[in-house]
């Protein structure tokens, strides 16, 4: 039903696609196949699919109006309708079977480096929501997923910080780094013949949002900035990571290209275990970092 108005009635001029999505509302726009009929309506298709440009000035301007506190529509089935678009008419000319089309070759990572918005600050629940969709809808199967646009160097970095830091901050079963495309602190493979006692240490670290080597790199980056926010920042983050892990945290900065003055000065404050070993246990790996236990 709402479909079939969506592809008979008229629009009012000059609407632009965000203004109708966010009035038809959450409720309304919570099906791909809706939000398809929608940008169908601004002229993108399967046959016209969008473009980078393109949908970093529709996410540009969603999170500035969630900022702003304006409601949006379902930004879930939003970024879904997104990817289910294929990648050129050629495709379906010729009549190839689903498997073979293609999501349209988006720059995701761009997508996600719209949100580096000079003097923001602030992190909203809508914001948020907007960040997971791209993050947990945009395609698995690219060269650059979503969430490396957070691993680039951002203009605005106590935002990318903060933003950062909500994220790590939800609940797992909403959001997880380690359920993305990315480097890992500690796997598996790291302990494969190891004691039951390793084993069980690194099984309990691997599915933890924070076991991401990505992430520490950014945080060990921003800890040099010439901005004391910046720098207090990290340290704020990394002191609320070894309340939850110490050993991951420990293990994270171990592997990231990390000044040794940082270093010496974190792990000395915070992991006693370095003194009380001393040159007896060489943590300069996961690996040997699990073994001194």
């Amino acid at each position: 039903m709402v479909i079939t108005v969506l592809k008979k009635n008229s629009l009012p001029p000059g609407m632009t696609f965000v203004q109708c999505f966010n009035q038809l509302g959450a409720d309304i726009t919570n099906d791909v196949d809706t939000v398809r009929a929608l940008l169908l309506r601004f002229g993108i298709s399967d046959a016209s699919p969008p473009g980078d440009s393109q949908v970093v000035e529709y996410v540009s301007t969603l999170a500035r109006l969630a900022a702003e506190g304006s409601s949006l529509g379902d930004v879930s089935s939003f970024i879904r309708a997104l990817v289910s678009f294929v990648s050129s008419f050629d495709e379906i000319q010729y009549d190839l079977p689903a498997y073979v089309l293609q999501p349209a070759a988006l720059n995701w990572a761009s997508v996600i480096q719209a949100f580096d918005i000079p003097d923001r600050s602030g992190v909203d629940t809508a914001t948020l929501k907007l960040l997971i969709a791209i993050l947990l809808n945009s395609p698995r199967e690219v060269e650059k997923h979503a969430v490396t646009g957070f691993w680039t160097t951002w203009s605005n970095s106590l935002y990318q910080l903060r933003l950062l830091d909500a994220l790590l901050s939800l609940p797992a079963d909403t959001f997880n780094f380690v359920t993305l495309p990315g480097r890992r602190i500690v796997t598996m493979d790291d302990v494969t013949n190891a004691s039951p006692t390793i084993k069980a240490l690194a099984a309990n670290v691997q599915g933890h949002t924070w076991n991401s080597l990505d992430l520490f790199e950014v945080l060990v980056r921003l800890a040099d900035s010439e901005s004391a926010d910046i720098r207090n920042f990290v340290r704020e983050m990394l002191d609320k990571a070894v309340r939850i892990s110490a050993e991951l945290v420990h293990m994270g900065l171990l592997e990231a290209p990390v000044s040794l003055a940082f270093l010496s000065t974190f792990l000395h404050s915070y992991f006693p275990l370095s003194k009380r070993h001393g040159t007896r246990c060489v943590w300069n790996t996961p690996r040997n970092y699990l073994q001194c236990f």
